[in-house]
């Protein structure tokens, strides 16, 4: 393999902790993370890498299905949110990925057909487990498919070798988008939204890179005023406005897609048709394009850097904190009817890196709306406590972890991947562990935050209990990595991580004391005791994965239950099973 391919990977391997992984396997992660770590707002986490596999499935390596920016693993997740979203934006990746330094026609061309058998009702080829559940959801898009505003298919081809202008294959590549456009799965229908993609050496090392360091954009922004800032940790701040032709290059990448700028915003887009104010917006935008400065609030963007040269700014790690609604109906339209003349956008512009600030930015910002969404917990002095908590407890414990409640914070440091929970995992976590309902956690996270505001995140919580839950996912993937623990499992990990926590248990966890700083300690004793233990720590762990493993392992046979089946952890019973068994076991000791 090429030496610098081969530095890359490794430096991957590292950051993921993917240690006994060969080469080949090795090299399909990386591939993974670095196309769908360009495609999300909320990045990849180490579970997205292992959730979308299709196993020994001939032709495929691994599919996503990315719904309104998010990963969607089950069709319970999908139906969740189709049935709360009018106007969806799909998109589906394929992705096939070879160590070879070739991009061979033969092997582009059955990539494509088992993509278009795949796309079938009834593929001809034999499906693996995993490529069984995968076509369960894609089987409930097509039930859905009036729900879905736009469908894009991708099918990313990826090999370690540089690509070359090669007729042949351009031909072939042509061939495999008109094949598939013809099954009438994309959409809008007559628009070319099928796009197969031959990614390269250089791209990949590319887009490696990119997600190492932070993203820069410069524009020109002549009308505007500067404010004066008392505030020492506000570097500079203005407000003004922006031609259509500069706000496009924040808004819109390379690819003519919109960029992952929202995840501190506080809403999801709406969309038009069902939402008054934004038919007002494209209304005015269509109609009276030279009073859209004057008449719409505007977009508030953040960014930790500036470098400018008079009227040429160059801004770096940049999101928009209000403002999302106004972005993504002038993106509809852009892409419906292309370039605004005469379009001015209201800009407030300030640059900051102090994470109280931009807190205060982001409430003030969006006081007027309602504010449901998960991404708000990222505001809350809680999980600001929360973080200092991990990083406290990582100071004095043999291993490190850290808690992510921003998406992307840890990019420019030197902190590993497989060190970070972040804002989604720990919901799904405390979810799992202590409302005691995995079975949800593992198919529609979206549905745990919605369902249970009132239980989770709550300014007099203790922090122990959302700790206990990290410090188990973090030997989890250690002990997948390593071997110590057969990676079928990862599908029951939310469940395993229950029952560890009703093995460890003295007594019954009482829910109304979590607020109590005494019951908190008295019942996670013995555990912190064991992981502070520099010698045993991860014995200990292991024994209890362990244990709990064969619980499951002897309580599914005895059922009649299908451990590898992913749907079975679905169901709500399953929930209740493995507490019976643990309950059981308990008192067979």
């Amino acid at each position: 393999m090429d030496m610098i391919v081969q530095s890359y990977l490794e430096d991957f391997k590292k950051n993921f902790g993917f240690n006994n992984l060969k080469n080949d396997k090795l090299f399909e992660k990386f591939v993974n993370y670095n196309l769908i770590n360009d495609l999300i707002p909320s990045g990849v986490s180490p579970e997205d890498l292992s959730d979308n596999e299709t196993g020994t499935y001939q032709g495929i390596d691994s599919i996503f299905f990315i719904i309104n920016g998010r990963i969607i693993n089950s069709k319970e997740e999908l139906i969740e949110i189709v049935k709360n979203f009018s106007e969806n934006i799909l998109k589906i990746i394929f992705i096939q990925s070879k160590i070879s330094s070739k991009f061979e026609l033969n092997e582009i061309r059955n990539f494509g057909d088992t993509v278009k058998d795949f796309l079938s009702s009834c593929p001809k080829y034999s499906l693996t487990d995993e490529a069984k559940q995968l076509h369960e959801i894609f089987l409930t898009i097509v039930k859905f498919h009036s729900k879905f505003k736009e469908i894009v298919i991708n099918l990313y081809f990826a090999t370690t070798g540089l690509l070359e202008e090669n007729e042949d294959r351009n031909v072939l590549c042509n061939q495999i988008e008109k094949t598939i456009t013809k099954l009438g799965i994309s959409k809008p229908f007559g628009k070319n939204n099928v796009f197969i993609n031959l990614i390269d050496k250089a791209k990949l090392l590319s887009l490696y890179d990119k997600t190492k360091y932070a993203e820069e954009v410069e524009i020109e922004f002549k009308d505007k005023t500067s404010l004066d800032v008392s505030n020492p940790n506000i570097k500079e701040a203005y407000i003004g406005w922006l031609p259509w032709n500069e706000y496009k290059k924040i808004l819109i990448n390379e690819r003519d897609e919109i960029r992952n700028l929202f995840y501190d915003n506080v809403r999801d887009f709406l969309g038009i048709e069902d939402n008054e104010v934004n038919k007002e917006i494209k209304k005015t935008i269509e109609n009276t394009p030279e009073m859209f400065h004057l008449l719409n609030n505007g977009v508030t963007i953040i960014s930790d850097k500036n470098e400018r040269m008079q009227e040429k700014f160059k801004i770096a790690n940049f999101q928009i904190v209000n403002g999302c609604q106004t972005s993504n109906v002038l993106y509809d339209i852009y892409k419906e009817k292309g370039d605004f003349e005469n379009l001015k956008i209201p800009i407030r512009l300030i640059i900051t890196e102090d994470e109280d600030i931009k807190n205060s930015i982001i409430i003030a910002t969006n006081s007027q709306n309602k504010i449901p969404e998960e991404q708000l917990s990222a505001l809350t002095s809680f999980q600001k406590e929360l973080e200092k908590y991990y990083e406290a407890f990582s100071k004095k414990a043999p291993f490190k972890i850290y808690y992510e409640r921003r998406a992307n914070q840890y990019n420019n440091s030197d902190i590993l991947k497989k060190e970070i929970i972040d804002l989604r995992e720990q919901l799904k976590l405390f979810s799992s562990i202590f409302l005691e309902i995995p079975h949800i956690a593992t198919s529609t996270y979206s549905k745990v935050y919605r369902e249970n505001k009132n239980k989770i995140f709550l300014s007099n919580h203790r922090y122990e209990p959302y700790f206990f839950g990290g410090i188990l996912v973090y030997f989890f993937r250690h002990f997948l990595n390593t071997s110590k623990i057969e990676r079928k499992y990862n599908k029951a990990r939310y469940h395993l991580f229950l029952m560890i926590r009703l093995l460890i248990e003295e007594e019954k966890f009482d829910f109304r004391r979590i607020n109590s700083e005494r019951y908190m300690n008295k019942y996670f004793r013995n555990f912190f005791k064991n992981i502070l233990n520099k010698n045993n720590y991860e014995n200990y762990l292991l024994d209890l994965f362990n244990v709990a493993i064969s619980i499951l392992k002897d309580g599914f046979e005895k059922r009649s239950l299908n451990l590898d089946n992913q749907k079975e952890f679905y169901k709500k019973e399953s929930s209740e099973i493995v507490k019976e068994l643990v309950n059981n076991y308990k008192n067979e000791q």
